[in-house]
């Protein structure tokens, strides 16, 4: 889910960016008005979850994932 999560959002950001770079003033408003509160929402949630906890943590043990580690056979 997060992967999921994380490739719609890049998506996300790429489709504003190319928007940011062709769009005109009015539309720009139109972007920052609509875009602007759920990006900063996103932005201060993903601040909290790395600020470190009284262990000096930076991530919560609940947001704590496995990471899956495949090896590559070594190419000669």
């Amino acid at each position: 889910m997060a992967r999921v999560t994380g490739e719609t959002v890049v998506d996300r950001l790429h489709y504003l960016h190319a928007l940011v770079q062709q769009a005109d003033e009015t539309s720009l408003a139109l972007v920052a008005s609509s875009e602007l509160g759920p990006m900063i929402k996103a932005l201060l949630a993903v601040l909290d979850d790395h600020t470190p906890d009284e262990r000096g943590r930076g991530l919560r043990p609940e947001k704590w994932t496995r990471l899956r580690v495949v090896r590559r056979p070594a190419v000669a």
